[in-house]
């Protein structure tokens, strides 16, 4: 976690008028194992993205056992 934090972070203070980092993909099935630490991730996403950022969550299958 503390490494996201870090390099978006970074990314704010190198680049303050920074208008398109990108979070390429955020694949679902990545969130279930530690909910705890992805939703700090996400804040800390959240709290130094820039304007034109996505965060795309895949939707890999609609199968709930694969």
């Amino acid at each position: 976690m503390e490494a996201i934090t870090s390099l978006y972070k970074g990314i704010r203070a190198v680049a303050p008028a920074a208008q398109g980092a990108c979070t390429w993909t955020t694949p679902t099935g990545h969130h279930r194992p530690a909910p705890g630490v992805c939703k700090a991730v996400m804040k800390a996403i959240v709290k130094y993205h820039t304007p034109g950022d996505v965060a795309a969550f895949g939707m890999e299958s609609a199968d709930p056992t694969s």
